[in-house]
């Protein structure tokens, strides 16, 4: 499904990129990252996504070697609140993981999504996080796409 080798970010320069090697094998593969605020984490998914977003568009990758199977891509990385439209942030983020659990439908005849999912559920509490990752995460492990999701600080 996806196999990069040395894969590292385009736009971080040579002498402070870090390239790590990835493999995803097959739709109903979740990894979940974590780690300390700053480790990389948010790097390690933007890397991901636009090598992905790279090579569908034909263009050169970077990476030493990169793999794909046929994915559509989902992301959610930087959703906002909207005063004027009266849209909280934590509604944003619900509206943008009910699109995600519609693109996750078992009877879509489409490839899996390719899913990239940050800091969701702004909620402090671990069972508002499970609230939101249950659904998801089902449909994960029903084969309907592989992900990344890495949990918020301080929920679970």
């Amino acid at each position: 499904m996806l196999d990069a080798r040395q894969i590292g970010h385009p736009l971080i320069g040579d002498g402070v990129r870090i390239r790590n090697d990835y493999r995803l094998p097959a739709p109903g593969t979740l990894d979940i990252l974590t780690g300390s605020n700053m480790s990389g984490k948010s790097s390690f998914l933007r890397t991901l996504g636009v090598n992905v977003v790279l090579a569908y568009a034909g263009a050169p990758v970077c990476a030493e070697r990169l793999e794909l199977g046929l994915l559509r891509l989902f992301s959610s990385i930087r959703v906002s609140d909207s005063l004027s439209d009266g849209i909280s942030y934590f509604y944003a983020e619900v509206r943008r993981l009910r699109a995600l659990l519609a693109a996750l439908r078992a009877d879509d005849p489409a490839p899996p999504c390719f899913i990239s999912l940050m800091k969701s559920s702004g909620a402090p509490t671990i069972g508002n996080a499970c609230w939101v990752a249950a659904p998801i995460c089902g449909h994960w492990l029903a084969g309907r796409g592989p992900g990344w999701w890495p949990p918020r600080p301080g929920t679970g």
